[in-house]
């Protein structure tokens, strides 16, 4: 006797009402099921499901089949309908495409992966269901149904033909002589893909971390198989197949705030901790394990001999910000001060710990001007910035995209240009910053300046001495400033608007803080240009800040609507400011 199937009716039929619960042939069953006239009642559909997953696991995942056991589970329990509990099921083949409203799916999905048996979903997700499926009850469900219906069944006859074209592959011994097949083994192995902007990433197995390569170091390692590189047919077919299998195993994006130290991915805000594979796109992974305390007794002493007791939290702070590939306070850093003051030896403890491979070497006014020079700093943590000039600052809307409010526009040689949010902290070690033809709120509240003010005799090694353990600490402390980051929304120390306004300005051009502070403004009087030089000089050199030139200081006091000219005064010709003399020496006669 042939096995009955019990379904219960969605439509009315001659025979059968909607609800009505009937037994049915196998093939009488799929019928009624195939033109959506009936569906399997629960015990019978986890049957089908069970043996989809069984039959087909490349085409039902554990995660899905968990998924639909307990949404029919919960669903008998509310003694819902399957179309009442999921708000739409598009049915084909006894396969079913769950859609929870509200994001319910994905929600459901992420928090399925973590339990292995259907007892742990019920037992952790019971509750978190019911919640949804409520909620559901409160919509219209046909109306659920008008507009997820044909998204749902263009995702159903995506995954057939996926399906289909895998079955065709497995029942086709040859094709694993097919370039394509050789690449999907290739890529098992060692995992590489092609992205959309044109750029091959190679998985590094021992740094746990995607690295950017070439078709040529590509074609090098195949070739140390045995295999023929050279003959430009095979050279297209292979690097062709790899693009096309590549494209398709893309790693999961991280978020912006997850951070991978060593093998292991923390997400800052939530603590959840993830290993490191090729599952994820991971490209900048901090070189140190996470330590077992906070404690660093060594960098503690010298950053206070540096910048002192109030900006010691400060410099902490600057190395997590320059850790996380989000710039979500939009700076621009600037380590301020004379020669031996300790800016570069923090710079060098700054690149051990983040890893000098998540580092670049640039200039501002490159950056500015060279369209392929944002290629050297795509991917990176950071960017080292050298001495400024005093005019390197003529475009301020660059500045606005290193900081990370706007994309940044990269250019690789021989690839199309591309845009994207710069994940670069761009830190700037110099004697005085450039002066800004942007006075506005909005270029000033991107800078940190962080004073260097002492001088100490040179010193090498200095990094060397510190423990390892310490950095492991460094590693764990980092990721509890990183929290109060996120929470404050600013650094310590910083000030506000006008604060950072002034800072800058006075770093900046420091020759009208020189006006300000020892020269008058007073009609009819002048100063030798000469002179005014020599005492700015000896301003400059007790502030530790950059020397400028007499021609720089004439350009920058008529820049600044000072009459400077060269004329003839008692006998004497000379260059001379009009209506400016300095306090301390007496006005000539």
């Amino acid at each position: 006797m042939a096995k009955l199937y019990t379904i219960r009716f969605l439509k009315n039929t001659e025979l059968c009402k909607v609800g009505d619960i009937r037994e049915a042939t196998k093939k009488n069953a799929e019928s009624y099921i195939k033109n959506r006239f009936a569906e399997y009642v629960e015990e019978e559909n986890q049957q089908v499901i069970q043996k989809e997953a069984d039959d087909n696991p490349k085409r039902v995942s554990q995660a899905k089949y968990l998924m639909d056991k307990a949404t029919l589970e919960t669903s008998k329990n509310l003694q819902l309908t399957k179309s009442e509990a999921t708000g739409i099921g598009v049915h084909k083949d006894n396969y079913y495409k769950i859609h929870l409203e509200k994001g319910g799916l994905n929600y459901f999905r992420e928090l399925a992966g973590k339990y292995d048996t259907f007892a742990e979903v019920k037992s952790n997700l019971d509750l978190e269901l019911t919640k949804d499926i409520l909620k559901l009850k409160e919509v219209d469900l046909k109306e659920v149904w008008k507009k997820d219906f044909k998204e749902g069944e263009k995702q159903q006859k995506e995954i057939d033909r996926d399906h289909k074209k895998e079955k065709s592959k497995n029942q086709n011994p040859f094709f694993i002589f097919e370039k394509e097949a050789q690449a999907i083994d290739f890529i098992k192995h060692q995992p590489l893909f092609y992205d959309r902007k044109d750029i091959w990433w190679l998985w590094n197995f021992k740094e746990k971390k995607w690295e950017i390569t070439d078709k040529t170091d590509i074609l090098n390692g195949i070739k140390k198989l045995g295999v023929n590189t050279i003959n430009s047919k095979d050279k297209v077919e292979i690097l062709n197949a790899l693009q096309q299998s590549g494209r398709e195993n893309l790693p999961t994006e991280l978020s912006n705030c997850q951070i991978q130290f060593k093998d292991k991915i923390i997400n800052i805000k939530t603590g959840q901790e993830t290993e490191a594979s090729s599952e994820y796109f991971s490209t900048n992974p901090i070189p140190w394990k996470i330590g077992e305390s906070e404690e660093t007794p060594n960098i503690d002493k010298y950053f206070k001999e540096w910048v002192g007791e109030e900006y010691v939290k400060t410099l902490y702070e600057v190395i997590a910000y320059c850790s996380c590939s989000e710039q979500f306070l939009q700076r621009m850093i600037a380590l301020v001060g004379g020669g031996s003051n300790g800016k570069g030896t923090f710079i060098k403890l700054l690149k051990k710990f983040v890893g000098k491979e998540n580092v670049a070497a640039s200039e501002l006014s490159l950056l500015s001007s060279n369209q392929f020079e944002t290629s050297m700093i795509y991917k990176k943590l950071l960017c080292e910035m050298g001495e400024v000039s005093y005019d390197d600052l003529k475009n301020t809307n660059q500045i606005k995209k290193l900081s990370g409010e706007d994309d940044i526009r990269y250019c690789f040689k021989g690839k199309t240009p591309f845009s994207n949010c710069s994940p670069t902290t761009c830190i700037i070690n110099t004697n005085s910053l450039p002066n800004t033809p942007d006075k506005t709120i909005g270029f000033y509240r991107r800078w940190l300046i962080v004073d260097f003010p002492n001088q100490f005799k040179i010193k090498e090694g200095l990094i060397e001495t510190i423990p390892e353990e310490e950095f492991n600490n460094l590693a764990k402390k980092v990721i509890s400033i990183l929290k109060q980051l996120y929470e404050n929304h600013a650094f310590t120390n910083e000030g506000d608007f006008e604060e950072r306004a002034k800072r800058y300005e006075n770093r900046s051009n420091p020759v009208m803080q020189f006006v300000k502070d020892y020269c008058n403004e007073e009609a009819e009087s002048y100063t030798s240009l000469k002179l005014f030089h020599k005492e700015l000089v000896k301003f400059l050199v007790d502030n530790h800040l950059r020397m400028l030139s007499v021609k720089d200081v004439k350009k920058i006091l008529t820049d600044e609507g000072f009459d400077v000219r060269r004329t003839t005064k008692f006998g004497a010709t000379d260059t001379y400011i009009f209506n400016l003399n300095i306090n301390s020496i007496p006005l000539i006669p």
